[in-house]
């Protein structure tokens, strides 16, 4: 469940991402190295991630001219091991938390997309 959203080409860096969502939410913000992902070159990439709580999160990717990829994504890395791998649990987990992941990424969608276009 991604979301891509179009922004201001001013916002070209993640810096510039992160000191929007900053001023617009009081949720915390941070650049973070993407552990979330599998890495597709030798290095592994940074993020914006964007915090309600340990359990409920996104992340955000700049993406080419003015895109920005949005994941909802479990930010304490003491608990990404409970949505991640294989048997019946890591599925159970994320569907307990689906819905309260969409509500705060189309949040945090909303309240970006009216200023940072």
């Amino acid at each position: 469940m991604e979301q891509f959203i179009k922004l201001n080409e001013s916002y070209d860096s993640l810096e510039k991402i992160q000191n929007l969502v900053k001023q617009k939410t009081s949720h915390e913000c941070s650049i973070e190295y993407n552990i979330w992902e599998v890495a597709t070159g030798p290095q592994v990439e940074k993020c914006v991630l964007v915090k309600k709580n340990n359990l409920i999160g996104l992340k955000m990717d700049l993406q080419e001219q003015g895109m920005v990829k949005m994941m909802p994504v479990v930010p304490s890395k003491y608990l990404i091991g409970f949505t991640v791998g294989r048997g019946i649990f890591p599925p159970l987990v994320r569907a307990m938390l689906s819905g309260s992941q969409k509500s705060f990424m189309d949040e945090i969608s909303t309240t970006i997309n009216k200023d940072g276009k």
